[in-house]
């Protein structure tokens, strides 16, 4: 059941993340806007992410459980504050290939 949970939240967000940049940036500028979010938010992330984790735990394995309650703090707090981006101006459609 966890695996199922997890495949969910892990590969849903892709989709809705690239759906909102088509919202909010102009046509032209939609595809650097994409590289932008994928090469420093998914792939900035995943690099991140791990130092960041063995920063906080170093030598002593027991700060492990620290380390994930804060990455949960960071991700409650982010699906949060994307209710609070502002609605775009116009209802920008995007044609399905581009």
């Amino acid at each position: 059941m966890f695996l199922v949970i997890f495949g969910f939240f892990t590969f849903s967000g892709f989709p809705l993340l690239f759906s909102l940049i088509s919202e909010y940036v102009p046509r032209g500028d939609s595809s650097m806007a994409n590289s932008v979010v994928w090469g420093l938010g998914n792939q900035g992330g995943m690099a991140l992410g791990p130092i960041l984790v063995g920063l906080i735990i170093v030598d002593n394995y027991s700060r492990l459980p620290f380390t994930f309650t804060i990455m949960v703090a960071v991700t409650v707090v982010s699906g949060i504050l994307v209710f609070a981006l502002p609605r775009p101006a116009g209802k920008a459609k995007m044609s399905l290939f581009g």
